[in-house]
Parts: structure tokens; sequence; C-alpha cells
């Protein structure tokens, strides 16, 4: 990653790739949030590369795929906030 982070996700694409999403810094979330980066991370290269911003940052969020290779981001936080909502990433659109 460009950066330690904690309280992201990691999620499975299918062309292989991993979609981290949200997340802040290891070492205190109230201090540097990353909550609106993404990044893919390819594992036959081991490379990261920097992904599409969220629509509003995410600490501690879910992520899950869906059947047709997208990928739904829902709930989380924003400092002391919880964070209403949820979005799609779709990887054909990135």
């Amino acid at each position: 990653m460009s950066a330690p982070r904690a309280a992201h996700s990691a999620t499975l694409l299918r062309s292989g790739e991993v979609l981290i999403a949200g997340g802040c810094a290891v070492d205190g979330c109230e201090r540097d949030a990353r909550g609106a980066e993404t990044e893919l991370f390819d594992p036959a290269t081991g490379r990261f590369r920097a992904g599409p911003s969220l629509q509003r940052p995410r600490v501690g969020h879910a992520a899950f795929g869906l059947p047709d290779g997208r990928v739904v981001i829902a709930g989380g936080w924003q400092g002391a906030d919880p964070t209403a909502g949820t979005e799609i990433y779709d990887p054909a659109r990135a």
C-alpha cells in the first residue's frame, strides 16, 4: 500500500486484483483518515496503484463482491459519526 492502513476493506475482484478501500492510519484513525482513498493491488506483480475515490470517507465499513463483479461498500464511520448509505464500485467503469 502507499501507506499502512487500519479499518479498511479488501475485496477480491474478478480480475484477480484486490480493491483496498477506505480506512485510516495504523497509528491513529482520528488523526489521519484515508477514508475516501482506494488502491488496487495486483498479486501477480505485487504492486499497488491508486484507484478511484469513494463518494464518502469510510472507516470500519463493510465491502463485498456481487456476482456481476461490482463491489458494494456500506456503512462505516467518518470521525465519530456513522457513515450512512452505500456505494457501488464497478471495475468496468474504473
